[in-house]
């Protein structure tokens, strides 16, 4: 395949956005601003030199507040990448109106307007999100100031669209697709299917409530769910290659009320943190390690210890290591981990920043107009981010 054209990319999206000064981003990002906007997201393409193997060109959106004035926003809403080659970005341009308008590339170099469907352009809590799930699949999550969401699919690289209807009336499903998320809601595992959009719950439930679960597989193609076993209360993990069969172990009591769980596996152990739901960063609560992918479990990390809080999800390093972010509370250094979440030791990174999963690693955004990607969790490639 051909070098990747960072610098056309670039050019191709540079006139149709321009990022709100930098400044102004930590500042409202530190107050933690109920009201949200979507910040830029980038995307880059990473080669791992020994295998010669490319590896998939990533976009995240992230949230900030919103402008003043809106006139003078003219932003990526959304952007991912299906692959290293086909990628679509979600956008708006508001001057005295605002317009949403569509991008997309089919050789991770070039940018062509694709037909952007009639959304709701206002500013809501929850910014809209675009989700690849194929080459040409796409799907726009749609969300109102009120909260509302309305879904709609593309099959043919986002030139014609129609409204996925509302969930339910569609038949479950046995397996997960491979180029599937999940869609975790009201104690189920649900999937989004690739081939029309909708979601579908799994015929094969874990025996407890769901409460959270990880989007992604990780890189051995499993699949994490978490939630409250029905009769016990105990927290419990759940892990499957194709949501037929779950492998069942459950964690250390903890008190309070459910909280959000994430999971991280390395070549030598899985980790899941517990912290509060709501805006990252946020508090966590404990960290637990299995050494049998997820049978057994045990407490390391006692509570008040540093780090106090968590931006995004827990990056678990082929090296063995646990990182974890405190960003913005720490600024240019993350949290590390050499004896399985135990303690942990600030060191300084490029890659503080808030932690996403996408399928082929993890991404790490910053507000200074980078993006850093991994496919390993401990090598970080940045680019700067597409725009003006």
């Amino acid at each position: 395949m051909p070098d990747l054209d960072f610098d056309g990319l670039r050019t191709d999206l540079r006139d149709a956005v321009r990022q709100p000064p930098v400044d102004d981003v930590i500042a409202r990002a530190r107050h933690r601003s109920k009201r949200r906007r979507t910040q830029i997201v980038s995307v880059a393409a990473v080669f791992l030199a020994a295998a010669v193997v490319p590896l998939v060109r990533l976009g995240v959106q992230r949230d900030t507040a919103p402008p003043l004035d809106p006139s003078d926003v003219n932003q990526v809403v959304s952007l991912d990448f299906y692959d290293s080659t086909h990628g679509y970005a979600l956008g708006r341009r508001c001057e005295s109106v605002c317009e949403g308008w569509l991008m997309a590339s089919v050789d991770g170099m070039t940018w062509e307007r694709r037909v952007a469907p009639p959304t709701d352009l206002r500013f809501s809590e929850r910014p809209d999100r675009l989700i690849t799930l194929g080459a040409s699949r796409v799907v726009i999550e749609d969300y109102s100031p009120s909260g509302a969401v309305k879904r709609l699919f593309s099959g043919d690289g986002a030139r014609t669209w129609q409204q996925v209807p509302a969930p339910g009336g569609i038949a479950p499903v046995a397996t997960i697709p491979g180029s599937s998320v999940l869609d975790c809601a009201d104690g189920a595992v649900n999937v989004l299917l690739p081939d029309t959009g909708g979601t579908a719950r799994l015929t094969h439930q874990p025996p407890f409530d769901v409460t959270s679960c990880d989007t992604y597989p990780d890189q051995w193609k499993r699949w994490w769910v978490a939630g409250r076993d029905r009769a016990t209360g105990n927290v419990t993990i759940a892990s499957s290659k194709n949501g037929e069969q779950w492998t069942l172990g459950t964690l250390p009591l903890t008190a309070g009320p459910p909280r959000a769980i994430s999971i991280a596996a390395s070549p030598t152990a899985v980790y899941a943190v517990e912290a509060n739901a709501g805006e990252t960063p946020t508090t966590m609560v404990a960290i637990f390690r299995s050494n049998d992918n997820g049978v057994t479990w045990e407490r390391t990390w006692p509570l008040g210890a540093q780090p106090v809080v968590i931006a995004g999800v827990p990056v678990a390093g082929t090296d063995g290591k646990l990182r974890i972010s405190g960003y913005p509370s720490t600024s240019g250094e993350s949290w590390v981990s050499a004896d399985g979440g135990k303690t942990f030791t600030a060191e300084p990174s490029k890659a503080a920043g808030e932690a996403r999963r996408m399928r082929t690693g993890y991404v790490v955004i910053r507000p200074d107009g980078r993006a850093l990607i991994s496919p390993d969790g401990v090598s970080w490639w940045d680019k700067e981010l597409p725009v003006a």
